[in-house]
């Protein structure tokens, strides 16, 4: 008899090749109709099971959480951007904001780290010519 299977949507936990002992529970299911499991690894039996009963328990009452990894600082903002202050600011405020996030980013909307910071739209315009940039002066002279 096959007296150690379990039933379906019951926990496992079992060690795997790597030595580390692997636990898996069935949250549910996803969105797309898939079966949603989670995975925790350790190296003790112990660990593991201590986590698998902490999915469990947030199972039965029904809160769980979305799995996976959460959203980078840079996506959570630009997202709030596109859903929240674009409703809630002027447009000229919600330029700036972008502004902001983009140099936070590192790199603006529209470029990659590979070019520098520099759109490819302003690349191609300005090929071929030179910078007819001259230095700002100031707007008041300060006399002694």
């Amino acid at each position: 008899m096959a007296a150690d299977r379990k039933t379906s949507g019951e926990s496992s936990v079992h060690q795997g090749a790597d030595g580390r002992r692997h636990g898996y529970v069935s949250m549910g299911l996803k969105e797309s109709g898939e079966r949603d499991r989670r995975h925790v690894a350790a190296l003790e039996r112990a660990c593991v099971a201590r986590r698998v009963r902490e999915l469990v328990g947030q199972r039965d009452p029904g809160i769980v959480l979305a799995g996976g990894r959460g959203l980078t600082v840079e996506q959570w903002m630009t997202l709030r951007l596109d859903t929240v202050a674009s409703r809630k600011v002027r447009p000229s405020t919600l330029v700036g904001y972008r502004t902001c996030v983009d140099r936070i980013s590192g790199h603006p909307s529209g470029t990659s780290a590979s070019t520098g910071g520099i759109p490819s739209t302003w690349r191609a315009s300005t090929r071929g010519r030179r910078s007819t940039v001259s230095p700002r002066r100031p707007r008041f002279s300060i006399t002694a």
